[in-house]
């Protein structure tokens, strides 16, 4: 078991307070054709609403599979865990056929050491949790990735899935540009823009060029979500939501967030 560890810093460890506090942001509104979506993982205070919009249009699905961030770059490059989550909600099981075949597939290792500190998949489950029934995930983070990479990833992911028969949706979590001292980048936070339009355009390519230059912290997570929504015949990608955190609490330093669903 992957015991919560981020509960009191990014969202409520009491159960009724972190349910109330995800409902509201969250309007119900489903969308069956949503392959894939990008949602960001900060603090809920800063990030929930936007998260929510995610949420709120996402379909029901066997299995949800997470990529995020190895912000704290141990581990696997590819680090996928086989072990159940814990949230203050409730433990979320993981789908260990699913993920032993992409481990299998991709010849490396499980690696759950990788997730003990890390947030990106974290707080991605409450959203589930109270959106969706009797699902599973397989959580995956990512650190050292190239385009080709993620594409691999996205064609063992898909192949996997559709081997077992299972239907899935991919949930990339990332926070888009970080800009100011305290993330010791002075680029203007605008770059998001140009670095989404590439996310609408499905150019994982282009995406990354410009990621690349920034402090996109989840890069490879979003290009592999691309990759997989193609493969799985997404030909429509729509922005949800898009803010920075300097217009939830004014600061110089900002940090993008953006809800984008691949359908």
């Amino acid at each position: 078991m992957r015991k919560a560890v981020v509960v009191d810093k990014f969202y409520p460890g009491d159960e009724t307070e972190l349910e109330k506090q995800v409902k509201s942001f969250i309007k119900i509104k489903q969308d069956k054709s949503i392959k894939a979506a990008i949602v960001p993982h900060a603090g809920y205070f800063f990030s929930g609403k936007c998260a929510g919009k995610v949420y709120g249009v996402l379909p029901k699905a066997e299995t949800y599979v997470l990529l995020g961030v190895n912000h704290n770059g141990v581990g696997e490059d590819i680090a996928l865990s086989l072990e159940d989550f814990e949230t203050p909600l409730g433990n979320v099981k993981n789908d260990v056929e699913l993920g032993n075949g992409i481990l299998k597939s991709l010849r490396i290792k499980e690696d759950s050491y990788a997730h003990e500190s890390e947030h990106s998949l974290e707080v991605q489950l409450p959203f589930l949790q109270v959106t969706q029934n009797n699902f599973k995930i397989v959580p995956i983070i990512l650190k050292n990735y190239n385009l080709e990479i993620c594409k691999k990833l996205a064609k063992v992911i898909v192949e996997e899935s559709k081997g077992l028969m299972r239907k899935i949706v991919v949930l990339a979590s990332s926070d888009f540009t970080h800009t100011g001292i305290s993330y010791d980048f002075d680029g203007d936070i605008k770059v998001d823009k140009e670095a989404i339009k590439r996310v609408l355009k499905l150019d994982s390519k282009s995406f990354l060029e410009i990621a690349e230059k920034t402090t996109i912290c989840g890069a490879g997570a979003i290009v592999t979500a691309i990759e997989v929504a193609k493969l799985l015949g997404a030909e429509k990608v729509k922005l949800l939501d898009y803010y920075d955190s300097s217009q939830i609490m004014p600061s110089e330093n900002k940090v993008g967030y953006a809800g984008i669903v691949f359908l």
